[in-house]
């Protein structure tokens, strides 16, 4: 019996879990961002029985449910078998997922948790900075499937309350930590290179930002910069050696359209040094870590929609306001255009006089 039913000869069906209310003569169904509509007074009671049927746990047998019902209801039936299976409701029964929030939220965009963390468990990212930006986005990392992380302990990225007078690490802050750090000489001895450096700073430096990427560049590793500014977080540009702009072309573009480049030049140089006079609130250093956590997601899972280099992320927390633009590649930049394969350190730290 096949009476128009799309699969009705195939293996049983599970439906996934979902939201229905009756609504205007009909049924009103919802799974994370989806919203189905279907018409007919008896589509509720209809939808009931294939909701029945699949938590009995042997599967959904569309031809035993259209044998079960009047005849009058059977165009109902296919009209909403329909509808659930484009919608990705209504799967074969090997194919059904989880039922937690991020396993919705991965079937939003038409993959799964597994197939995403298939992809990023083995990207070795290294964070580079102790600070308010860098501790929370860590945790972040970790929730979102990353496994591979490094700690990186750069001086010039220190945000000094974390530190005692004789520059150690506070005991509360290393016991909080979920990875621990490791300092720069030992993170440049090992031998191998990340697979991406993420540059994290809570008290500006996109002065070092601009040296970072040179470095980067120059190793042929990629770069992702996180700067809090004040009150304003900038995410990326992900700098993708020989494949797009790096952040010196963001640079040489913001100056060209600058009032006074030379005056912008010199403050964002000395920002380590202008620490004890940034103004900020610690969650706004969340909010850029939050941020940034999804970008890398979506960049390194290869699964999920948005992920690009080359894109710069603007956030002014106090208006609130979020500016996204893409970053366009300088013909004749001094970075990337010129850059050889390599290798390059990263930015050395700050003389010991002036830390």
């Amino acid at each position: 019996m096949d009476d128009g039913i799309p699969g009705i000869t195939e293996a049983r069906y599970r439906l996934l879990g979902l939201q229905a209310v009756r609504h205007d003569g009909g049924v009103v169904i919802r799974r994370g961002k989806t919203r189905l509509e279907v018409p007919g007074e008896k589509a509720g009671d209809l939808l009931d029985l294939l909701v029945a049927r699949s938590a009995e746990g042997s599967g959904i047998d569309l031809e035993e449910i259209q044998g079960a019902i009047d005849a009058t209801d059977h165009e109902l039936l296919r009209l909403l078998v329909e509808r659930l299976r484009s919608a990705r409701l209504l799967v074969r029964g090997g194919d059904i997922g989880g039922e937690r929030r991020d396993d919705i939220f991965y079937w939003n965009h038409g993959t799964t948790a597994a197939a995403t963390a298939a992809n990023i468990t083995s990207i070795d990212l290294a964070v580079f900075g102790i600070n308010h930006v860098s501790l929370p986005l860590l945790g972040n990392l970790r929730s979102c499937g990353f496994r591979r992380l490094t700690l990186v302990d750069h001086p010039a990225l220190r945000n000094l309350d974390f530190f005692d007078e004789d520059r150690k690490l506070r005991s509360e802050i290393a016991g909080a930590m979920s990875v621990r750090p490791r300092s720069f000489e030992e993170w440049q001895g090992r031998g191998r290179p990340s697979e991406c450096q993420v540059v994290c700073s809570d008290v500006g430096g996109l002065g070092l930002m601009r040296d970072w990427n040179r470095s980067c560049v120059a190793a042929n590793v990629p770069f992702y910069p996180i700067v809090l500014e004040d009150e304003v977080a900038h995410l990326g540009p992900l700098v993708i050696p020989g494949e797009g702009p790096c952040f010196e072309c963001l640079c040489l573009r913001r100056e060209a359209a600058a009032a006074d480049p030379d005056r912008e030049r010199a403050t964002q140089g000395h920002a380590f040094f202008g620490r004890v006079v940034s103004g900020y609130l610690q969650p706004m250093a969340r909010v850029a870590a939050d941020i940034a956590a999804i970008e890398l997601l979506k960049f390194f899972s290869r699964t999920l929609p948005g992920g690009a280099a080359g894109r710069l992320i603007e956030a002014d927390l106090m208006v609130p306001a979020l500016r996204t633009r893409t970053v366009l590649k300088v013909p004749r930049c001094p970075v990337c255009a010129t850059a050889a394969s390599g290798s390059a350190p990263a930015p050395d730290e700050p003389e010991a006089g002036e830390a």
